[in-house]
């Protein structure tokens, strides 16, 4: 049996003890096999790297890209750092023979493994511990060498500095450039590709080819069997060259062209363009989201943080249900530990409830600090329904909230959390904004709401810009220096989307985009443009564009291009002056009569804070996934967000990389309605409620491209 091979089942007594000595097999005196002592292995047995790459990340199986970690076992137990154990590495060249031996290489379970990869080429690597033979110069104990050792193969691809001038846009990429330089080697290698489809440069530059090649060589499908041929033996260089060939030929005026914004705002066509679409889709996490609308929020060193809002839909237009009441509020502040999946929360201190447990208050995160003020609450906690606007203002020290929240509030201290807690009627507003520009302070719209609320009633609007600076004089801190700018036909707003504009200079002004309610009760349809802040003396103008869709309060995407340049605002549903008719396939204003309906329109406004566009993403573009968006949050990746500007995408960033439709944040809360129009209607009762579903928010380049 032993001659011709074959399974030997080997009986063991329960309780027998093999640490002491070595396993092995005998037959008639003679030992034929003998246990190993030691077990040298790793999971990542074939490893990918770029010549020069940093230590510990390989492409192994797929992504992530990781340390390579080897198991160390000695008699069947793991060995430790403490058991010193030293052996042989021998770093064997096959293509050209060459094997080096490190002695004295101290291993343990679960090290993680360094190579050098400084020279592309493929490199096995090898770790004997006392009894294995090393591989010999001649290689003649090759096969009895593989047969017996645990062998780790490190594939370092060529760096092509050569292509930097071509990837960094120095010179234009043309067909030849990517022929030479990547289809060449496909052509050689898989000849049955050029057969399928020929390597010629109409068939290569041929968008539904290139969208199809992009979506196969995805490192997402690194494991998969569809993974395009060897394109994981090409460089980064390579796979950036392809990449940009790909995108500029699919669509070209996207990624490269970056005053493409700026020439359709200073000369529209009669049909403008857009180069890329936008994507909404349910994300199923395991995550514990709480149902909210209209809250505060802060993201911290992974940690997102919910402040007030509401734990209902939509207040309604009529007394029944009654709405606003006290119950409904949210009075607990939300955590949600994002990289390990964890929610945790805690009460809102007592005496901050009628300050905190609000709904619409404004708010603004600076670095470390979330400051927050006003909010429509309850005169004092025994008030069934909400019958005020509040005055207070807050610093919150967000370090310091998230370690109250995960003690259960217990430490730090209410004053360690809250530095500054102030009160004044010249905060006391409710569905504004709050901005903070070279540490002054801008509460921009909004209203001071007295009184439970009813159908029809209406607050008092502020139709102001409200200045003010903080100033500390000991452990006293006051609001001082304001300022009010007042502009009752173009600040008559509440409930707007209010945008950041980066100019050239790299500073913030700002654009409201909607906003409600004009006197007929329907919706602000000219952008306001406020200049002049980083100054502290803000300037007021209207622009001639006539904005169609989404003009409440939403979850927006704000991304730039270029500095100075036109950026693009992505509004995601919320409450709209126009819908989409599905009969029609058009936009129509209201939903049959009624007037501003919820919206499950995707829409984009471009702006350089003169001039402004809009582009309504209709089918067979993708239509957001229900009725949602109001009153939401948007919250970006890091990856992408623009240098200094945390809540920015940098779209430079997002079309950088390999383009596949690209996540590039999450949209959270909000109002999700069951229909465009909410309440009793011809189609029966229609309900709304505070959304606690979480969205992924991709850009994808377009099927159609977009149009006005």
């Amino acid at each position: 049996m032993l001659s011709i091979g074959g399974i030997i089942d080997c009986p063991v007594s329960t309780g027998s003890d093999f640490s002491t000595g070595i396993f092995n097999l005998s037959l008639d005196g003679t030992r034929y096999f003998f246990e190993d002592e030691y077990y040298i292995t790793s999971d990542q047995m074939g490893n990918y790297a770029q010549q020069n790459q940093s230590d510990f990340n390989y492409m192994s199986d797929g992504l992530p890209k990781l340390p390579c970690t080897l198991k160390v076992f000695f008699r069947g137990k793991p060995v430790t750092p403490q058991d010193n154990l030293k052996v042989m590495r021998q770093n064997i060249n096959l293509r050209t023979g060459q094997i080096t031996n490190n002695i004295n290489v101290h291993l343990y379970n679960n090290i993680s493994i360094p190579f050098a990869v400084d020279t592309d080429g493929c490199m096995t690597y090898a770790f004997l511990s006392n009894g294995n033979a090393p591989l010999q110069n001649d290689m003649k104990n090759l096969f009895d060498f593989i047969m017996n050792n645990s062998l780790i193969v490190v594939r370092t691809l060529e760096s092509k500095r050569e292509l930097d001038p071509y990837i960094n846009g120095s010179i234009p990429i043309t067909w030849d450039v990517v022929y030479n330089n990547v289809f060449s080697t496909f052509k050689t290698l898989y000849p049955i590709m050029d057969a399928i489809i020929p390597f010629t440069e109409a068939n290569w530059s041929n968008s539904f080819i290139l969208s199809k090649m992009l979506n196969l060589m995805s490192e997402e499908n690194w494991n998969q069997p569809l993974y395009m041929p060897i394109t994981r033996d090409l460089s980064d260089q390579q796979l950036q060259l392809l990449n940009i060939w790909a995108n500029q030929n699919i669509n070209p005026s996207s990624a490269l062209d970056k005053n493409y914004i700026n020439n359709l705002l200073t000369s529209p066509p009669e049909s403008p363009k857009l180069f890329f679409s936008m994507e909404v889709e349910n994300i199923a996490t395991p995550i514990h989201f709480p149902s909210l609308q209209s809250f505060a929020f802060a993201s911290y060193n992974g940690y997102w943080v919910f402040i007030g809002g509401m734990t209902i839909g939509f207040h309604g237009t009529s007394n029944n249900p009654f709405p606003f009441l006290a119950s409904s509020a949210n009075t607990q502040i939300w955590i949600v530990d994002i990289d390990n999946g964890i929610t945790f929360s805690v009460p809102v201190p007592e005496q901050y409830l009628t300050s905190l447990a609000v709904s619409n208050p404004q708010f603004f995160q600076v670095e470390q600090s979330l400051f927050f003020c006003g909010g429509y609450t309850v005169s004092d906690i025994n008030q069934p329904a909400f019958n005020t606007t509040s005055n207070n203002f807050f610093k919150i020290d967000l370090d310091k909230l998230i370690s109250y929240a995960k003690n259960n509030g217990n430490g730090p201290t209410l004053n360690e959390i809250f530095p500054l807690v102030l009160q004044d009627t010249f905060v006391r507003v409710t569905g504004g904004e709050m901005v903070v520009v070279n540490n002054r302070f801008f509460i921009i719209g909004g209203q001071d709401f007295e009184g439970k609320y009813s159908p029809g009633a209406t607050g008092n609007y502020t139709n102001a810009i409200r200045c003010f600076e903080l100033i500390q004089n000991g452990n006293l801190w006051t609001i001082t220096n304001k300022k009010t700018i007042t502009d009752p036909v173009n600040l008559h707003r509440r409930d707007f989307n209010l945008v950041p504009y980066v100019t050239s200079d790299g500073s913030t002004e700002y654009i409201i985009l909607g906003g409600v309610f004009t006197s007929d009760g329907l919706s602000y349809n000219n952008p306001v443009y406020l200049k002049g802040l980083k100054d502290g003396n803000p300037m007021v103008s209207v622009g001639s564009f006539t904005q169609k869709c989404n003009q409440y309060t939403c979850a927006v995407v704000p991304m730039f291009i270029l500095s100075g340049g036109g950026m693009c605002y992505s509004l995601l549903g919320g409450i709209s002056y126009m819908m989409y008719d599905t009969s029609t396939n058009q936009l129509v204003i209201g939903d049959h009569g009624v007037p501003m309906p919820f919206s499950n329109i995707i829409d984009v406004v471009a702006s350089d804070l003169e001039n402004s566009l809009e582009f309504v993403q209709l089918p067979p573009e993708p239509l957001l996934p229900g009725y949602i968006g109001s009153n939401a949050s948007f919250i970006p990746l890091p990856e992408f967000a623009l240098d200094g500007h945390p809540n920015i995408v940098d779209l430079n960033k997002v079309f950088k990389t390999p383009f596949v439709p690209t996540t590039i944040g999450y949209m959270y809360g909000g109002i999700l309605s069951n229909g465009p129009t909410s309440g009793t209607t011809a189609k029966g009762h229609i309900n709304t409620y505070a959304n606690s579903i979480l969205y992924s928010v991709k850009i994808i380049l377009p099927t159609q491209e977009v149009t006005v």
